[in-house]
């Protein structure tokens, strides 16, 4: 049974491993400490109960070389290995990176797409109600936020409140000033476009 496992062993470890894992496998148990270790082995399976006729220290000493060899190699399986992983976790973080990099733009692209068509609809509106006021000095634009669509806005609302202002001031100083040469004049100024007489006069 033991026979057994060990070919399945060996079997599996020349399908999985490298070639060159697999070269020096080969040359481990083709040395000769390995052939006169495999020939003792065959010696004492073959040899009747209780009659090995095997030299002990012989044995101990072909078996420790053997076992020295195949220790080798597996320490360069574990070398490849780590060196196999480290890799592959390199070329994954490379991956990853790419990918999250990849991500992080389209997200980007699709706030400042969609920050360009807020600005782009808010200027329209904007745009659009100062096109619709046609000299009214009473409408004022919407101030929706602190961006700076909305302080520019809110800076045209203070010049059109600042023109209405100013209206205002000029429509009263021109009623003050009407108003004074009407007290002024010899027939008020009402009477006088009103008195056919006063025109010819």
């Amino acid at each position: 049974m033991a026979i057994v496992r060990g070919d399945a062993y060996i079997a599996s470890f020349r399908t999985l491993a490298s070639k060159s894992l697999r070269e020096a496998f080969d040359r481990a148990i083709s040395s000769s400490q390995a052939q006169d270790a495999q020939a003792l082995r065959q010696r004492a399976i073959g040899a009747p109960q209780g009659e090995w006729n095997i030299d002990g220290a012989q044995w101990f000493s072909l078996q420790t070389q053997k076992i020295e060899q195949l220790k080798r190699i597996e320490e360069q399986a574990v070398t490849t290995l780590l060196s196999d992983v480290h890799r592959l976790s390199a070329s994954a973080m490379r991956a990853w990176i790419i990918y999250l990099s990849g991500t992080l733009l389209a997200i980007g692209l699709a706030l400042a797409a969609m920050i360009m068509r807020s600005i782009n609809r808010q200027l329209q509106d904007t745009l659009t109600t100062i096109a619709e006021m046609d000299g009214d000095l009473t409408q004022r634009l919407s101030v929706p936020g602190t961006d700076e669509l909305s302080r520019l806005n809110s800076a045209y609302n203070q010049s059109l409140e600042s023109i209405a202002n100013l209206v205002t001031k000029i429509k009263n100083s021109a009623t003050t000033i009407r108003r004074a040469s009407n007290e002024n004049a010899p027939f008020p100024l009402e009477t006088q476009q009103s008195d056919p007489l006063a025109r010819v006069g």
